[in-house]
């Protein structure tokens, strides 16, 4: 089986979070706020991220080679698609899946 056992995969995500692998107290606590107040708070979570952005991508980076993965960080999309297309002839790769999110269509 290629990758990583989906409970290696939890326990390594929960670890880089600091999390522990019980469930929340209550599993869907109920809104108190309107909606007004949900969306004011989404986006201030938005700008703190956009303000937190490089630091946080960082983070990833280090945790996620920690974790044994290989980090390549582009400049650009044109660099992305090189260093792609490098990794693929390099590994002779013969198929090649990605998945369908959104931050491909940007």
């Amino acid at each position: 089986m290629l990758g990583v056992p989906k409970e290696d995969f939890l326990r390594s995500v929960r670890e880089a979070l600091g999390r522990e692998d019980v469930p929340p107290a209550e599993l869907y606590p109920r809104l108190t706020e309107t909606q007004s107040e949900l969306e004011d708070q989404a986006a201030q979570i938005r700008r703190r991220l956009e303000k937190n952005l490089p630091a946080l991508l960082d983070k990833l980076a280090e945790m996620a080679a920690l974790g044994g993965w290989n980090v390549y960080r582009a400049s650009g999309i044109e660099e992305a698609i090189g260093y792609i297309e490098s990794v693929a002839r390099d590994s002779e790769a013969t198929n090649i899946v990605r998945s369908a999110q959104d931050v491909f269509d940007q």
